[in-house]
This record gives C-alpha cells, structure tokens and sequence, in this order.
C-alpha cells in the first residue's frame, strides 16, 4: 500500500497518485481523492502499515519538517520518497509568494533526511511546464546556471 501524504489538487507540477492501493491524505478538505483528513505531523495509522510514503512537495510548507519526517518513517514499512523544490534552482526567485517557510539544497536535504533514514538517494530532476515556451526558456537557462529545479530523495529505513 501507498500512501500520498498531501495529496492536494492536480496541476503541472503535481500528478496525482492513482490505484486502489493508494491512501491520499491532505489537511485540506477538497484535495484530490481524498480519504483522510489529517495534519501531516500526526499521522493516523499504525507503524509500519505503508510499503511506500510519497510526500510531494509538502516539507517545505510546513512549520515542523522534522515532526513530519518522523511520522512519515513510523508509518513506512521501508521506502519513504519525498519531494522538494531545489532552493539552489529557486535562490534567484521570491519563494516567499509559494509559502515556502523552508528551503533545501541537495547538501541541506542529505543532512536533514540522514538524521533520520539510514539509506538517503537524492536525484535532481527539472519540472517542466508543458503550457509555455518562455517558461521552458527560462528554465533551461536556469538549469544551466543552477541545476535542476526539483529534487527527489528517496529514504530508506
């Protein structure tokens, strides 16, 4: 089973995880396939119930990462995988309209998630925006100065 912990609603930069073995949960309550209403630093499930946790790009919004972390490894039976924007892409940007209140770098993310997982893969990996040519532009030119734009880790316990 898997479970997609902030689910929200469907846009360029976030697809929707779909199965029947699929647990979407978010705190809002018109999110995508929603089936459990709940904050991310409580989780309501036993340990160890999920093959996989999938968290994308939620850490960033969220004022206590690391009580969040912790419950995202209790509920994980092994493999929790997480997304964040890559703040070396993000520097030259007011992240600050995005209500990010933390940011991350791959050396930033390696040291917070090594706290608490004893395996850490990161990957970089560029999010497209497939409705605009200018965007794309920008964004291969960015990549070239800064590096890809989102980083993906995946944590094994």
């Amino acid at each position: 089973m898997i479970l997609d912990v902030g689910c929200g609603n469907p846009s360029f930069n976030l697809r929707p995880i779909e199965g029947e073995d699929v647990v979407h949960i978010d705190i809002e309550k018109k999110s995508f396939h929603l089936e459990v209403q709940c904050d991310a630093h409580t989780l309501p499930f036993k340990e160890n119930i999920f093959a996989t946790v999938y968290a994308n790009h939620i850490l960033e919004h969220l004022d206590n990462p690391i009580k969040t972390l912790q419950e995202l490894r209790r509920v994980s039976k092994k493999l929790v995988i997480i997304k964040v924007p890559n703040a070396s892409y993000f520097k030259w940007k007011n992240s600050s309209k995005y209500h990010h209140i933390f940011s991350w770098n791959q050396y930033t993310l390696r040291n917070l998630l090594e706290r608490y997982f004893k395996k850490v893969t990161i990957n970089s990996t560029q999010r497209e925006d497939p409705n605009s040519r200018i965007r794309k532009t920008v964004a291969i030119f960015l990549t070239l100065l800064h590096g890809e734009n989102e980083l993906t880790a995946l944590c094994y316990k």
